[in-house]
């Protein structure tokens, strides 16, 4: 019987594997939802990868497709013209294969979907650093994006990325209004994170539409809750623009009354009630959560909020906010008749809508996975986080420095840390009794074509034990991107954190019998692990 390999599996079983779209050959897919579906692309002649969102004209129905296809080529043409550094970035679109195809940049980290998820599976919150760089990059995306006439219309965790080092990138133009064109068609948006004037029309939203949405996201971070939840999404556009959102506060007692103001003033009804750019509203919550911090706050939040001095002055400070249409405040009866207009227009687009802890993925959504590193705390079955796009250049051969001739120290049968592997995943084990710190190591695999496959403990960190401090009888493991999600073992007591990676650093696996990886802390190679084997053990010292 002829084994395949698992690319020859992955080709059988989709036609565009190791096709040429534009300037990328189709390595793999990463994921798929709706009509859509995005492929691991290689450019070889810039020797970079791209996530490539394609969809195929026989998925819509006829009388859609110039509808569909013209929303496709809006988010590209909306994306392209936007050049800023908290916004996903395009290489390419155009139509092949039967196929259209939009290549973007990769962004290594994991959507705000899913860090909220995480929280709420661990009873934690985000630190309130971490919310106001999310409002603050977040913020500052939309008022580039408004003032060059695109507005988002679909701002939510899901279209919001978090890379390693805390900064958020926001994706999915789907749905983007450039103004100076106008809507196409009767595009609506996601019920839980909506402005009311959009829920009635999408022609009607405004740059202050997006801070809306921007804050139902804000309220999330905070609570771990939404102001408005119902499984119906037509209950819940309805309550948007009838019901006024509970405190915070109600939710989170914590919470103090200057966070509630901030966030009850971006989710004003009328859009001239609320705040005027992104910028302002990230002021207001800066100032908001310094006044928290010094009182005290809840002791899970304590986490100094000061400003950046090192961040890169605001693109947009020079510009003034684009101006907000005159709007008279709708009579009841008007009211009325917009929410059946609502329904009439929205409720077939909205059929199978989901309340966001497990969020549908639309068409216009670029279908997104993690492609490089993505570090969970890990709850007992973890999901699969939600496609996007990731950001490297020159990824294939990620260069450290060899470390100095020390010798490697032999790994004692009774080494505290045992590492246990095959062709999915990598398990880092403490068979200890005692609390050990794995910080700072990193495993290194060289090629034969002398290509370095790298990967960091600390990408662990984030979980719900630091790196430096692992628990005795527990783990944390590391997995294929593109295999489905790999349950805890049953010799781990507990797995703090689990890490999704791109083949560029699959560092445990080779099609070399002989292949052997390195563990280093620093200049010392603590172990030098046979990939054969399946096993390591070592101390980290």
């Amino acid at each position: 019987m002829t084994v395949q390999s698992p690319e020859q599996r992955m080709a059988a079983a989709d036609p565009l594997i190791s096709k040429r779209l534009g300037d990328y050959n189709i390595v793999a897919l990463l994921g798929q939802g709706g009509m859509a579906r995005v492929y691991r692309g290689y450019d070889a002649r810039l020797d970079r990868y791209a996530a490539v969102k394609v969809t195929e004209a026989q998925v819509v129905p006829e009388a859609d497709q110039m509808d569909y296809f013209k929303r496709f080529q809006s988010e590209a043409r909306a994306i392209a013209r936007l050049q800023h550094p908290n916004i996903v970035g395009i290489y390419q679109f155009g139509q092949a294969e039967g196929v259209y195809y939009m290549a973007m940049a990769f962004i290594e980290g994991r959507d705000l979907r899913t860090v909220l998820r995480n929280h709420s599976r661990s009873g934690t919150r985000m630190a309130y650093a971490e919310i106001l760089r999310v409002v603050r990059d977040i913020g500052a995306a939309l008022d580039y994006a408004h003032q060059h006439g695109v507005i988002h219309r679909d701002v939510k965790p899901s279209n919001i990325m978090v890379t390693p080092d805390g900064q958020a990138i926001l994706t999915d133009f789907g749905l983007a209004l450039h103004v100076p064109e106008g809507t196409i068609g009767n595009t609506f948006g996601t019920a839980h994170y909506i402005a009311p004037e959009q829920a009635v029309s999408s022609a009607q939203a405004v740059p202050q539409s997006d801070i809306y949405s921007l804050g139902v996201v804000l309220y999330e971070m905070l609570t771990n809750h939404l102001p408005f939840d119902d499984p119906s999404a037509m209950v819940v556009a309805m309550k948007h623009l009838m019901e006024p959102p509970p405190a915070p506060s109600t939710i989170y007692p914590a919470l103090p009354p200057a966070l509630d103001a901030v966030v009850m003033k971006a989710l004003a009804k009328e859009p001239a009630s609320r705040y005027r750019s992104g910028q302002e509203f990230a002021q207001a919550l800066q100032a908001a959560l310094a006044a928290a911090a010094s009182l005290g706050g809840d002791a899970a939040d304590q986490e100094t909020v000061v400003d950046r001095p090192d961040a890169p002055p605001a693109l947009t400070s020079a510009l003034p906010p684009l101006p907000i249409p005159a709007r008279r405040r709708p009579q009841r009866w008007g009211v009325f008749a917009a929410l059946a207009l609502l329904l009439i227009v929205t409720v077939a687009a909205l059929a199978g809508t989901q309340p966001p802890s497990e969020p549908a993925v639309s068409a216009s959504t670029p279908v997104s996975t993690t492609l490089a590193t993505t570090v969970m705390p890990s709850p007992s079955q973890p999901t699969q986080s939600a496609v996007s796009s990731a950001a490297t250049a020159s990824a294939d051969a990620l260069a450290v420095s060899a470390p100095s001739p020390a010798a490697a120290t032999a790994a004692a049968p009774d080494a505290a840390i045992v590492l246990k592997y095959d062709s999915q995943s990598l398990v880092l084990w403490n068979r200890s009794e005692r609390t050990v710190d794995v910080s700072g190591l990193t495993f290194v695999q060289t090629t034969a074509k002398g290509q370095q496959l790298v990967y960091e403990s600390n990408r662990w960190a984030g979980g719900s034990r630091p790196v430096n401090a692992l628990p005795a009888g527990d783990c944390f493991q590391v997995y294929r991107d593109d295999l489905p999600d790999v349950d805890k073992p049953d010799y781990c007591g507990r797995r703090h954190a689990w890490a999704r990676v791109s083949f560029i650093r699959w560092f445990w696996t080779s099609d070399d019998p002989q292949a052997r990886f390195e563990v280093r802390r620093g200049a010392t190679v603590l172990a030098t692990c046979a990939i054969g084997e399946q096993t390591c053990a070592f101390d980290p010292g």
